[in-house]
């Protein structure tokens, strides 16, 4: 499927984006076109890993892009993959989120029908439902995202819905991504359990949607070769949701850490962070609002995009920690 076709990949240097390009880089008979915004830095992180003369760095910061920089960036491709955009800045004001993820995917969009492009593939976010709970959501479920993040996905997705002559147009909604080049709220679970500053809440029943970087990528690679024509929104995670005991327990080992995590009921904890905020404010390794997240359940249900193509996750948990594990102590993270 994959042969003669000329890919677009944006926000290539980026977590999801290396994941892809390197997925890609394991088919033959196609051209790789990558968006980055500081081109010698790419050439040293994917010279790490294949010979730059397989791929074409164009360098296009989309704060800056005008239409015909967009229009230029997707001219001869036949497949867009959009995964550029802001993530991980909560105090970024949604003027921030509406230039660089809602703006910069309307100029690609229209610019790729004018390009007569036949795929364009949007990373949109599973926080367009909220922030939970939610039990193994699907993709008819109203959107609640109220964060400026969330709701620039939202608006984001809409673009995708207008009248287009793109003969497949796929709106993915993955899960929390971690992998290798993480900046999102494993490596910051990883980081305290690293400390031996974390405490399972209660049980630590609460269960919780992931999905590897590199099987992230698979996805997208899935949705080239088996999607048919059409508009599809997919959700994408591992089928199995995964409770944060276990997760943290995961961690934990990984880390090399013996014995057991130490535990606290969560109404003790709460007390515990209003007393001592008053007292010594920021001295607890969490705050109510991380509190919740980790207590509230947010699971996708991804039976439409296995059954579309047969998605199903080709690394452990257990590896993919000990990847980014890895990558973390060597960046010195943790």
């Amino acid at each position: 499927m994959l042969n003669g076709n000329h890919i677009l990949v944006t926000g290539s240097t980026g977590l999801i984006g290396q994941a892809v390009v390197y997925e890609l880089l394991t088919k033959n008979g196609y051209r790789l076109r990558l968006q980055v915004r500081n081109a010698k830095e790419a050439r040293v992180k994917f010279n790490k890993f294949t010979d730059l003369n397989r791929v074409e760095i164009i360098e296009c910061d989309f704060t800056k892009c005008s239409d015909l920089d967009s229009y230029n960036l997707t001219k001869g491709c036949d497949t867009v993959i959009h995964l550029a955009g802001l993530v991980h800045k909560p105090s970024a004001p949604y003027q921030d989120y509406e230039l660089l993820n809602v703006r910069a995917t309307d100029q690609l969009f229209t610019s790729a029908q004018s390009n007569e492009i036949s795929t364009f593939i949007f990373l949109s976010s599973s926080a367009v439902y909220g922030n939970g709970p939610f039990s193994s959501i699907d993709e008819d479920a109203p959107l609640k995202g109220e964060t400026p993040y969330a709701v620039s996905k939202i608006n984001c997705e809409q673009i995708l819905e207008k009248p287009t002559n793109i003969g497949r147009v796929v709106n993915l909604r993955p899960a929390m991504v971690f992998g290798e080049g993480d900046r999102g709220n494993l490596i910051k679970l990883i980081q305290t359990i690293s400390k031996k500053r974390y405490v399972q809440i209660g049980a630590g029943k609460t269960l919780k949607s992931l999905v590897y970087s590199r099987d992230l990528a698979k996805a997208i690679i899935g949705c080239i070769d088996k999607l048919s024509s059409g508009r599809y929104v997919l959700n994408v995670a591992n089928p199995e949701a995964i409770s944060m005991k276990n997760l943290s327990t995961e961690i934990w080992h990984a880390l090399g850490h013996n014995g057991k995590i130490p535990s606290v009921p969560e109404q003790l904890l709460l007390a515990a962070l209003k007393i001592t905020d008053r007292v010594m404010p920021g001295r607890l390794p969490v705050n109510e609002e991380q509190i919740n997240k980790l207590t509230t359940e947010t699971t996708l249900n991804v039976y439409k995009l296995a059954a579309m193509t047969d998605f199903h996750p080709t690394f452990t948990l257990r590896a993919a920690l000990r990847a980014e594990i890895k990558w973390a102590k060597d960046q010195g993270l943790i």
